[in-house]
């Protein structure tokens, strides 16, 4: 019974999986631009131990909160790093996009930093404390060029896109990814202001960002690279779908051995259970019926050995003195005559 049912729920459970879309996400490694400093350093190898020593550290913490910085050495060549990933990233496409990003940084080196701009992530590094900049003389903007459409219709889109972003991503830990539809044209947009603004300073930076973006209206894409925000639109879809619409192939199969172990686990705890129950059932009913036989074996032994008592007299010889054995626990002990009578 047991085994069956255990068959049951792993068909069950790799239905669900194989039910599930396998399609990969993105982690949006797209190169969009490096922007390095005019600024040369004192001690470029301390400077590249420094890069190293920080990039090691980042690595743990972009994989767990995709946001991380750090700064390390003495002035005038400390090195300050920032870098973040796009909330629709998973912490291990976030990883990914880390790994490829922090290696574009030194090749500004000499120059005391610069900043790198993915469609999936962003990191920047310098020998002062930026962290709470918003903008910068190195923002720009990138509009798609030639492909453009005309249509009112976009324009309206995009225009809506960008006004709910502005409202939304300041409350939302700085982040929103969101699409909008004009008699069936549709626009997509994501804005992400980095971690460490609050507020504010992240609505700040937003404003100037989509008025830079609304400038390259009829563009059918447009990315906008600020020092603290980053903010794109597109009339196709690009971002990954951060309620858990796409999963890799590693992550289903993960998920169905994690449920097919629990399942696994439930199956062999009832089935100890139904085992000891039977066992402990099989052990009353031996109980119950060792006790029943003693019960009867001992009404057997009463029954004969009760005496009327003029049989006892007649065997004793009227409990004669002659007869006595001694004294019991239960009183007088008399030897049976040879003689007596029935």
């Amino acid at each position: 019974m047991a085994t069956h049912s255990l068959l049951i729920f792993s068909l069950a459970i790799y239905a669900m999986a194989f039910s599930i879309n396998l399609s990969r996400a993105d982690p949006r490694t797209d190169y969009v631009m490096r922007m390095c400093g005019k600024v040369h350093v004192q001690n470029v190898s301390n400077y590249f131990k420094y890069y190293s020593n920080i990039t090691d550290y980042m690595q743990d913490e972009i994989y767990r909160n995709k946001f991380a910085f750090k700064d390390v050495g003495e002035p005038p060549d400390r090195l300050y790093v920032l870098a973040q990933c796009m909330d629709d990233l998973t912490n291990e496409e976030c990883a990914m996009c880390f790994t490829q990003i922090s290696t574009l940084i030194p090749s500004c080196f000499p120059s005391t930093g610069g900043r790198v701009y993915f469609d999936g992530c962003f990191i920047r590094a310098d020998n002062y404390s930026f962290y709470r900049e918003v903008l910068g003389p190195e923002d720009t903007k990138r509009c798609s060029g030639r492909i453009v459409n005309k249509r009112q219709e976009f324009s309206v889109a995009v225009d809506e896109v960008l006004s709910q972003m502005l409202l939304k991503a300041p409350s939302f830990r700085g982040f929103a990814s969101m699409h909008e539809t004009s008699n069936g044209i549709s626009a997509y947009g994501m804005a992400s202001c980095w971690k460490i603004l609050d507020r504010d300073l992240c609505s700040n930076c937003l404003s100037e960002a989509v008025a830079s973006a609304l400038s390259c209206i009829p563009s059918t894409e447009a990315r906008v690279l600020n020092a603290g925000c980053f903010l794109r639109y597109s009339d196709t879809s690009f971002a990954n779908d951060s309620n858990g619409g796409d999963y890799s192939e590693e992550e289903v199969f993960s998920y169905a051995t994690y449920i097919m172990g629990v399942g696994l686990i439930c199956v062999f705890a009832i089935g100890i259970g139904v085992c000891v129950g039977k066992l402990s059932y099989r052990r009353k009913i031996r109980l119950k019926q060792s006790k029943e036989t003693e019960d009867l074996v001992l009404e057997e032994r009463v029954q004969y050995m009760q005496f009327k008592y003029a049989t006892l007299d007649t065997a004793t010889q009227s409990f004669s003195d002659s007869n006595r054995l001694g004294r019991g626990g239960f009183g007088e002990v008399f030897k049976v005559s040879e003689t007596r009578t029935a």
